[in-house]
């Protein structure tokens, strides 16, 4: 399928077909399963959910993958979205709610739905009766949704580390996604990556679903205010800080844990900022 192009402000559409691929990828080309270039998996009823390295390095911020969403306002919000994070709708950009409407040949009733979904996420900004448009993406921005990174894993890790330590979850997930990110510690978009996939881990073996919701909920908004990589001025300091999380999952040390994943996205208390 084609994808769209801009005209002015507006985004159009040429060929979507929800039906088809809602996500504007490639078309499914079996019956069972396929990965639709590694973004989304298209899961037919009756089959097993089926995950592979490949799926976890490229999927959205490298978290679980999920399965193709199937009501009308979520293809909507799911094509919407890949294009606000790989930047085919820049921050800022105007959205005509008539002209997209009519270029993806829906009723506004989806599109409004998708476009309230997509700003609950915080990826566009909504004023009623006004305007509607992508985000912005400013310096205070950016070190808001740092910060928010670095608490909610800091949270993370103290809700997921003593159910470790008594032996009532596994730290198998956690410890290969900290592998991974160990193995891309230089690379500041892989990194953001698995470091998502290492919180979606470790949430699981939290058993918190509240705090799992909130890194669910938080993740799109985290990628797109960092410009899907993470913080330059951090990535000197990740191998250290990977160690350091490392040995303290080992040691089922929660603070440690916690202290290495703020450390991660933001300069820690005390620390000069310039020798980073």
């Amino acid at each position: 399928m084609t994808k769209g192009a801009r005209r002015g402000n507006a985004y159009r559409y040429s060929g979507f077909r929800p039906a088809q691929d809602p996500f504007g990828h490639d078309e499914i080309t079996n019956d069972r399963f396929r990965v639709i270039k590694g973004r989304y998996p298209r899961l037919l009823p009756g089959e097993p959910m089926v995950r592979t390295d490949e799926d976890m390095s490229i999927s959205l911020l490298g978290g679980p993958i999920r399965m193709a969403p199937t009501r009308l306002p979520d293809e909507i919000a799911a094509q919407l979205t890949d294009d606000i994070l790989e930047g085919r709708l820049r921050p800022g950009q105007a959205l005509n709610l008539n002209e997209l409407a009519a270029a993806l040949s829906v009723s506004r009733t989806p599109l409004r739905e998708a476009i309230g979904q997509l700003a609950s996420l915080g990826l566009v900004d909504v004023e009623p009766s006004r305007w509607t448009r992508v985000a912005d993406i400013t310096p205070e921005s950016t070190a808001d949704a740092a910060e928010l990174a670095a608490h909610v894993g800091a949270a993370i890790a103290h809700a997921a580390v003593p159910r470790l330590a008594s032996g009532t979850s596994d730290s198998t997930a956690p410890a290969r996604a900290l592998g991974d990110m160990s193995s891309h510690a230089h690379d500041a978009t892989r990194l953001l990556l698995h470091t998502d996939a290492f919180l979606g881990e470790l949430a699981k073996v939290g058993g918190r679903r509240h705090f799992a919701r909130l890194w669910e909920g938080s993740r799109l908004m985290i990628r797109f205010q960092l410009g899907g990589s993470m913080p330059s001025s951090r990535l000197r300091d990740a191998p250290a800080q990977i160690a350091r999380i490392g040995n303290a999952l080992s040691a089922r040390d929660a603070e440690g844990v916690a202290t290495g994943i703020r450390a991660l996205f933001v300069t820690p208390p005390g620390a000069d900022p310039a020798a980073d």
